[in-house]
Parts: C-alpha cells; structure tokens; sequence
C-alpha cells in the first residue's frame, strides 16, 4: 500500500482468470485498508476506507478544533466508472476518533447487506435497498435507473400494515445477544 503513493491499482481478467490485462492505476488510495470489491449486474461496487479522503471529515476542522482524522474514519461505496475511475456515490459511516473498518457484503435479489466494525467496538449492519443504489448509480452516469424486481412473495401471508419497509438506507447495530438481552430486561424509568 506503500508504493504508488499509496494508489491502488485494478487489472481486469477474463476466461474465468485465465487471461489479464495490464494493472491500471486507479483514483483511490488504500492506506492499508480492507476493501470489497462486487458486481451488480453489471457495474463494479467497491467497499473502500476513504478516511483521509472523504469530503465530509473535512467538517472536523471547523471552528478552529483540528483532528486528527484515521485512514479508517470512513466508509463509503463507490462505483468503478471507467476501467480505472471510482466514483464515490455513498458514505456508509463516519466516526471522529475511531475506524469503521473490515467491511464484508452479501447481494440478495432486492438489498445488499454491509457489514463492517466500529470503533472496534461493535459491529454494524447496513442494510441498502438495490433500487436506491440503481438511482445513485443512474445520477452517476446520467441514464434513467432501472428497478429491481423483488423475487416472487408468498401473498398467503396476511400483511401488516407497519411492516412495508422504508425505501431510506437504515442502520441497525449488530450486539452480543447476551448485551441484547441485557438491554431489553433493563426496566424504563417513568418521567
């Protein structure tokens, strides 16, 4: 991560990694820093630390106050735009004196799901409808998103009227069960 002054390169392969192309030097510095890299349908995501990069860490220096940002203070998701341009087009988490870091993905048929440490403290889970990421990826490159159909529901199922789920990105923390069970025996305090 040294080399190159820090910027990572990509190499494309095909026949199943059989034949490679040349190393391309790409837009984004890895300072020692998990990334994922995915495909959906047919764009290349990547999962990247962009802490020492990353616009909105540059809020930490208002009013006077500087912090020391870690290369790992960020995490965003970025879409591969050409063979070696990354665009960013969502910051996952930010964290003044922490990292949020070790990101890992699953795509399903309607969301992909990121999980990722922070602070080192805890896990969290991040859960992305894909028709908000076609949209982010339709801005990007200027065509109009297309929707991603969820795979067939079984409608036998009677539905609750609170459980249509939000079309807004969420974060739900990931705990220990025994820290969850903690939590939900811990009586509330009247007002």
């Amino acid at each position: 991560h040294r080399g190159y002054e820090n910027f990572a390169f990509l190499q494309m392969c095909q026949d199943f990694g059989n034949k490679w192309g040349e190393p391309l030097q790409s837009n984004i510095k890895n300072f020692d820093s998990s990334s994922v890299l995915l495909t959906l349908d047919k764009e290349v995501l990547l999962l990247h630390n962009d802490g020492m990069n990353n616009p909105l860490l540059e809020f930490q220096n208002i009013y006077g106050k500087s912090v020391p940002i870690h290369p790992r203070a960020s995490l965003s998701l970025f879409l591969l735009k050409n063979p070696n341009t990354f665009t960013r087009l969502l910051t996952i988490d930010v964290t003044q004196n922490g990292e949020v870091s070790y990101p890992s993905a699953l795509l399903d048929s309607t969301h992909l799901h990121i999980t990722y440490t922070h602070n080192r403290e805890k896990i969290k889970y991040l859960k992305i409808p894909l028709d908000s990421i076609d949209e982010l990826i339709a801005q990007v490159r200027d065509i109009p998103p297309t929707l991603n159909k969820p795979q067939e529901k079984d409608e036998s199922l009677p539905k609750d009227k609170d459980s249509q789920e939000s079309p807004y990105i969420y974060i739900d923390d990931m705990v220990i069960a025994q820290a969850k069970e903690n939590l939900a025996n811990t009586p509330i305090e009247e007002m």
